[in-house]
């Protein structure tokens, strides 16, 4: 847990999560990459974009968070990759507007420079192939020639939006999780597994909103230990507990687990396996 004080700058007050650039800040110059016949064009249209209310900047957050998601579990990717991934999004959002950049592009480009921080590379190929796949929700078989436009686009943005992630974030890229204290706090409750397994879900969940920006990681594995144990005593659950009492209290929106390796891996959680970050 080293890395705590180094991530307090990027936790941020009540007031400025509440007014974040995409719903406080003037309209921006569109960022894009097309030819230049067409940039005027397009900053033109942008500069009609309205500002965005707090619940719709609330929205694309929960929309990228879930983006990230769906293409690192398509690459098998462990959990501490996708959520590096995430909070590397919400940050990037404290200091960009939304309205500027398109959550597909900065979050296929967190993603792919959060494989190469925890070590568990990609090929940029991979990355771009399954991010162009959840992009076309109609198609989830689509596949891109990679001689075509498409693809290019598809890289060149990527890599401009590596770079702009890591200036914007001033390449600070320590990010401490909430998962090594659920794994702590359960071994010293001695939680049964389907509560160490929902309390795992919750924090998944957590990342869709900004509340990596505002608590310490010890905070937050706190707080989601609490709600899956109100969860646990809630009436429905209890009706239930006779039916299987082993089952999650809530579903995992990603199978999360500590591997023996040490790294969080995508089948269970083992508290006899805990990373040191």
């Amino acid at each position: 847990m080293d890395n705590i004080h180094n991530a307090n700058h990027w936790n941020f007050s009540e007031h400025e999560l509440m007014h974040p650039p995409s719903s406080s800040a003037p309209p921006p110059s569109l960022t894009v990459t097309a030819s230049s016949q067409n940039l005027h064009q397009h900053q033109q249209q942008h500069q009609q974009i309205p500002l965005l209310t707090l619940a719709d900047d609330r929205d694309f957050r929960a929309k990228a968070a879930r983006f990230i998601y769906n293409i690192g579990l398509s690459l098998k990717l462990p959990a501490n990759v996708i959520a590096t991934a995430q909070v590397f999004m919400h940050r990037f959002y404290m200091r960009e507007s939304f309205r500027k950049h398109r959550y597909q592009d900065v979050s296929t480009a967190a993603l792919f420079l959060a494989t190469k921080v925890e070590e568990n590379a990609r090929r940029l190929k991979q990355v771009i192939q399954v991010a162009a796949q959840r992009a076309l929700k109609s198609d989830l078989n689509h596949k891109i020639d990679e001689s075509s436009r498409e693809f290019k686009n598809w890289w060149d943005n990527t890599l401009y939006y590596e770079e702009l992630i890591l200036s914007t974030l001033c390449w600070d890229l320590n990010v401490d999780y909430p998962y090594e204290w659920i794994l702590k706090l359960c071994k010293l409750l001695k939680a049964p597994a389907h509560l160490k397994a929902s309390a795992w879900a919750v924090v998944n969940d957590s990342y869709r909103l900004p509340l990596c920006l505002q608590y310490k990681s010890q905070e937050l594995a706190c707080g989601c230990m609490t709600v899956a144990l109100t969860i646990s005593l809630s009436p429905m659950r209890l009706s239930s507990d006779h039916k299987n009492p082993d089952s999650p209290l809530v579903s995992p929106s990603f199978p999360a687990a500590v591997s023996k390796e040490g790294n969080f891996g995508a089948t269970a959680v083992d508290d006899n396996n805990i990373r040191d970050f």
